[in-house]
C-alpha cells in the first residue's frame, strides 16, 4: 500500500480532495493511495450523493490527543461519512471491495 504526503487542493481523485483530509492539528495530509481508489470504487458502486469527511489524516500528537494511541488515522486510514446511501448496499460492496476492513455501523454512519 502507497501511503504519501500530499499538499493541500490536489485533487486525489474525481470525487475527492487532499484539502478534505488534513490533519486539524498539524495541518498535514498523509493518505493511502490505494484507499483513496477504493473510495471512489464505493463512491461510484452504491451512487452516493456526497462523502463527508469526518476525520481524515491524523499527526500521532492529534491521535494520541483523540483516542490515547496512534491507528489508523495516522497511518493515512479515517473514518468517513456517505450520505444519501442505502446501508445494507453500502456493507456489501465494502465486503465486495476491500481486502481487510473495520466496519461499525452507527445509526447511520458507517467507520471504516
Amino acid at each position: 500500500m502507497s501511503v504519501k504526503m500530499y499538499n493541500l487542493g490536489v485533487q486525489l481523485s474525481k470525487h475527492f480532495n487532499s484539502s478534505e483530509f488534513k490533519c486539524p492539528h498539524c495541518g498535514k495530509i498523509k493518505l493511502s493511495s490505494k484507499l483513496i481508489d477504493k473510495l471512489e470504487v464505493l463512491f461510484d458502486r452504491v451512487h452516493a450523493s456526497k462523502c463527508i469527511i469526518s476525520s481524515g489524516y491524523r499527526c500521532k500528537d492529534y491521535d494520541i490527543r483523540e483516542n490515547g494511541f496512534t491507528g489508523g488515522h495516522s497511518e493515512g486510514l479515517f473514518m468517513i461519512k456517505m450520505v444519501g446511501l442505502y446501508l445494507v448496499k453500502l456493507f456489501v460492496v465494502l465486503l465486495m471491495i476491500w481486502d481487510l476492513v473495520e466496519l461499525h455501523i452507527l445509526i447511520k454512519i458507517i467507520h471504516i
